[in-house]
């Protein structure tokens, strides 16, 4: 009996023993393949572009769309047609717009309130591409779309209305640009891995979470690099205050706090200077209605005071889609808040102020602050992709910069200019929390090219490749 319960025993430490190989095997394995992997942190704000940019790295470095996988994308696009259709129906009464042709007002009135239909909608049929295509050839309709930074729209809505009749067709297949233009909201975290040369890329998409970034940012330790797009396009558009989240509101009600305290000191002493007084009431109404954006303004610019250009009330646009009472004054602030002053002088002079919208760059370089803020970050390398160049060049022609950014003092209709001043904001941001052993690395891109994808990305590869060797002490 002795014996066989040594035997027994003998065989258990036998199995014991060569599970802990296994482990330590394993242990030794991800061990190396940890030595070999570049991660890589994709962030952003919503629809800037990074759904986009890792289809472009499927593309590029992965296995591609078959015809298969194209096919899923079918019933994407159809809701992605039927809901820029509606949104555009649906702002022209807002924006008070009416159809060039009385029929087509008959076909929108189907389609204005068809959101289930929408959500179910499996492809695009012929009649609903003919009625589309009608509806988007107006002289009403393309008037709106003219003015679709007053209210959220896709970027791809144009190119899918100019395909419909090949997207309507039967037996229809997307194209890879059709599936790099469709658009569906992201959200929670995602991991996608590239054999790129000896190395794995494992890129990491936080999609658009509008919760507590502080939540989970600490999360993505041992990050190699962090890939941040900013749209360039969003330089005239806005958002609802409530939909950024508290940590961004905190920061930007911050830089409002700070940028009235420099308002008022330039006031005091040009005052100083004029032998006239300002009471703090005096100084608040100015700063409420034409304060200097001392955040914004140049390095140069900060040192001559008297240079200074006032604030515009365009700098921060409200969207058309946000009914004001007749009984109230409102004009926005440097934040985007809206100042509600009512007729009656008896109440305090106190101004109050309401949510309504926000510059969406303004937001976008928020978040860019609080990511190079963040302690997990202090040596990691940023590279910037400003994205959406083509789109901006097209809003430059008619949407001057200078309206919604006054210390802009380059030419008019210049798109160069424009991304350039653009970088600059982007850039001071950087400037004021660089490290010795982190960069900024900035590129202007278009997601939608790959072949754009693909030499920039090239571009950064070394530059990633070179920062990873350092930190593990390779080189």
């Amino acid at each position: 009996m002795s014996s066989l319960v040594s035997c027994l025993l003998g065989r258990d430490d036998s199995s014991a023993k060569q599970i802990s190989r296994q482990i330590e095997q394993q242990l030794k394995d991800d061990k190396k393949t940890a030595r070999t992997q570049v991660k890589l942190l994709v962030l952003g704000t919503s629809e800037s572009g990074k759904s986009t940019f890792l289809k472009q790295m499927r593309i590029i470095h992965g296995t591609g769309y078959s015809d298969e996988e194209r096919l899923t994308f079918v019933s994407l696009i159809a809701q992605n047609i039927h809901s820029s259709m509606r949104i555009l129906i649906k702002s022209m009464k807002y924006l008070n717009i009416s159809f060039e042709k009385h029929e087509n007002e008959e076909i929108a009135f189907n389609y204005e309130d068809s959101e289930a239909e929408t959500e179910t909608s499996s492809s695009l049929s012929l009649k609903t591409g003919n009625d589309f295509a009608k509806l988007w050839n107006d002289a009403g309709v393309q008037q709106c779309f003219a003015r679709r930074d007053e209210f959220q729209l896709s970027d791809s809505t144009a190119y899918f209305m100019n395909n419909l009749e090949r997207i309507s067709e039967k037996g229809y297949i997307p194209s890879l640009q059709d599936v790099l233009r469709s658009r569906m909201p992201t959200s929670g975290i995602r991991e996608y891995q590239f054999d790129i040369g000896n190395f794995v890329f494992g890129i990491v998409d936080v999609g658009g979470q509008k919760s507590e970034r502080r939540k989970w940012i600490h999360c993505f330790e041992n990050v190699t690099s962090i890939i941040f797009l900013a749209a360039l396009s969003e330089y005239n558009m806005t958002i609802p205050l409530e939909e950024v989240s508290q940590d961004l509101r905190a920061s930007l009600r911050h830089n409002q706090r700070r940028q009235a305290m420099r308002a008022k000191t330039t006031l005091n002493k040009a005052a100083s200077s004029t032998g006239f007084g300002f009471t703090n009431g005096l100084a608040g109404l100015d700063m409420a209605n034409g304060g200097h954006h001392g955040s914004s303004q140049h390095r140069k610019i900060k040192s001559r005071p008297s240079n200074r250009k006032h604030f515009s009330p365009t700098d921060f646009p409200r969207t058309a889609l946000r009914s004001t009472p007749s009984s109230l004054e409102e004009s926005p602030d440097q934040n985007g808040n809206t100042r509600k002053k009512s007729d009656d002088s008896s109440r305090s002079a106190e101004p109050s102020f309401a949510p309504s919208h926000i510059n969406r760059m303004k937001e976008s370089r928020a978040l860019f602050k609080t990511i190079i803020s963040c302690e997990y970050f202090t040596n990691t390398s940023v590279i910037l992709f400003l994205n959406k160049k083509d789109i901006l060049a097209e809003k430059i022609a008619t949407s001057h910069i200078s309206d919604h950014f006054p210390e802009f003092e380059g030419p008019k209709c210049d798109a160069e200019a424009a991304r350039n001043f653009i970088l600059t904001k982007y850039a001071d941001c950087f400037e004021r929390r660089r490290t010795p052993k982190r960069d900024l690395y900035a590129h202007f891109t278009c997601a939608t090219d790959t072949r754009n994808i693909k030499y920039v990305f090239a571009a950064v590869k070394d530059i990633i490749l070179k920062n990873y060797l350092i930190t593990y002490n390779l080189v």
